[in-house]
């Protein structure tokens, strides 16, 4: 992958537990039309699954190869339990933002948390990468909690949310 090279297929993330997959068009109108796909926990999808499957559907967001929104699988039950990904590609300050959520049977077992290190893990591979951002709700604390876990430092806020970042870590000589 390449910076900014445009969305040429799939790029699976894998963890320990989880395949990261990117959300395609055809999981997006499933989601926006009510039907229900086998490989979806009971659960799935959330609201904020449905807001992304809308951006999807509509090409609203830029995909490049690595910066776009993906379906979160636990491998051990083969079920779509969430999402997560990056709101588009790098800035020019080389800043990327990303999101997560899951369904609320799998909250509370490390899975948010290992997905947006594997988030991060993508981001650092990519020289662009200085910064990766990501907000949450003042009321939050659990998803504050996942990103205290892999780094991220709150650095300001609103009367709503919270701003998170992490850096790059400087490269040794």
């Amino acid at each position: 992958m390449s910076p900014g090279d445009k969305y040429s297929g799939p790029v699976i993330i894998r963890t320990v537990r989880l395949d990261l997959a990117p959300v395609e068009p055809s999981d997006a109108h499933a989601a926006l039309s009510g039907e229900r796909l086998q490989d979806w926990a009971s659960d799935y999808p959330t609201e904020g699954d449905i807001v992304i499957a809308g951006l999807v559907a509509q090409n609203s967001i830029e995909r490049t190869d690595a910066y776009v929104p993906y379906k979160i699988t636990l491998r051990a039950l083969g079920q779509v339990i969430g999402g997560c990904g990056f709101l588009g590609p790098p800035d020019a300050t080389g800043s990327v933002e990303i999101g997560y959520g899951l369904v609320p049977s799998q909250r509370g077992k490390g899975i948010a948390t290992e997905a947006v290190k594997g988030l991060l893990d993508t981001a650092w591979r990519d020289p662009v990468v200085k910064l990766v951002v990501a907000f949450t709700d003042k009321d939050n604390e659990p998803s504050q909690g996942v990103l205290r876990r892999v780094g991220f430092q709150q650095v300001d806020s609103n009367s709503e949310q919270l701003r998170w970042e992490v850096e790059r870590e400087p490269l040794s000589p």
